[in-house]
């Protein structure tokens, strides 16, 4: 049998299949076949090995049922439908499954979920801690406001880019969950490169009268 992509860390099966079933029997997923079809199929993929195998063109075929004349370019139903996908599947996380044991994640630009069991990141490096400053939230009310906010997380951003022996996550892929109800530790998941086993901070900014706190 062809070995998973991941790593020995990978659930096993009956951790995942459990996993599954909690996912799709949620409210979110209700009604919603075409996508739950998807997430299994992609999830079987990574348990057999053949993550490597998942793209645009395999995926249009194998679960939406096109023909072997399929063009990206004209036809973007794998790229909405996996886009649908990641974004129910970040939601989930952040309400229901916030307890859940095992996690099964879409990074951006990637059709290969990953399925790890929480709390354990087995791609991080230990000697170098990594950092993702999120986007803060405006909480004044004054939509204005927001350049505040941007321009408080990104000098947080540099000044801890200064600091020896810390890595920072982009701002492109911090702030890219602005507005987003996200619990902060799928987010490090989703960017690949947080431990779980670090602490996390999420913020926000008011302002009143012309003291900001």
């Amino acid at each position: 049998m062809a070995k998973p992509t991941r790593n020995e860390i990978l659930p096993d099966r009956p951790a995942v299949e459990a996993q599954l079933d909690r996912i799709v029997a949620d409210p979110l997923f209700q009604r919603a076949e075409r996508m739950t079809h998807l997430l299994r199929h992609l999830a079987e993929a990574v348990l057999t090995g053949q993550g490597e195998t998942l793209n645009q063109y395999t995926l249009a075929q194998d679960v939406f049922g096109r023909g072997a004349d399929f063009d990206p370019a004209i036809d973007a139903i794998v790229r909405a439908e996996v886009g649908r996908l990641r974004a129910k599947l970040r939601e989930y996380y952040a309400t229901s499954g916030q307890e859940d044991p095992v996690l099964i994640l879409l990074r951006k630009r990637t059709y290969v979920p990953r399925i790890e069991t929480r709390g354990v990141n087995p791609t991080q490096d230990r000697a170098a801690p990594v950092v993702a400053v999120l986007a803060f939230d405006n909480m004044s009310g004054d939509p204005e406001q927001s350049y505040f906010a941007d321009g408080l997380a990104e000098d947080l951003i540099t000044d801890l880019s200064k600091l020896p022996g810390l890595s920072l996550i982009a701002r492109q892929s911090s702030f890219a969950y602005r507005g987003t109800p996200v619990d902060v530790r799928v987010a490090g998941a989703e960017m690949g490169r947080i431990s779980w086993s670090r602490a996390a901070y999420a913020a926000g900014v008011k302002e009143f009268g012309s003291t900001r706190s």
